[in-house]
C-alpha cells in the first residue's frame, strides 16, 4: 500500500499540471492550433506517464535521463514549431506539414510529462 501512495502522487502532480496547462490555454499560446490545443495535452498525458514507467524499468542514471527527456522535449517542439510554419506557408495544402504540427504538440506533452514525471524521486521496490 505504501508503495501505491508512493506513486499515486507523482500521477496526481501530472494530471494536476496537465489540467492546469489545458485551461490555462498553454499549448495554445505556445503555437498550437485552438482546436486541438487541449486534446493534445491529454493524449499526452498517459503517452508521458508510459514513457516515465518505462524510463523507470530501464533504470538509467537520473541526470541522462532528465537530460534526455529535456533535449527530446525541445526537438519536439521544433518539429512543431517547424511543421507550423510549413503548414502556415503552404495556405493548409501541405497534410505532411500538418500532421508533423499536431504529432510534434503530443510529442512535446508526452516528453514533457515523463520529463517532469523523472523528477520524482522514487525507487523500484527491491526483489
Amino acid at each position: 500500500m505504501k508503495q501505491f501512495i508512493r506513486l499515486l502522487v507523482p500521477v496526481l502532480t501530472l494530471v494536476t499540471l496537465s489540467g492546469a496547462a489545458a485551461a490555462s490555454g498553454l499549448t495554445r499560446v505556445l503555437g498550437a492550433h485552438p482546436w486541438w490545443s487541449e486534446k493534445v495535452v491529454w493524449v499526452g498525458l498517459p503517452a508521458g506517464i508510459a514513457l516515465a514507467a518505462t524510463a523507470w524499468l530501464l533504470a538509467p542514471a537520473r541526470g541522462p535521463r532528465l537530460i534526455t527527456l529535456f533535449a527530446l522535449t525541445l526537438l519536439a517542439f521544433g518539429l512543431a514549431q517547424y511543421g507550423q510554419a510549413r503548414f502556415a506557408a503552404s495556405v493548409a495544402e501541405d497534410a505532411l506539414a500538418g500532421q508533423a504540427w499536431y504529432f510534434g504538440w503530443i510529442a512535446t506533452c508526452a516528453l514533457a510529462t515523463a520529463t517532469v514525471a523523472s523528477l520524482f524521486r522514487y525507487q523500484r521496490p527491491a526483489h
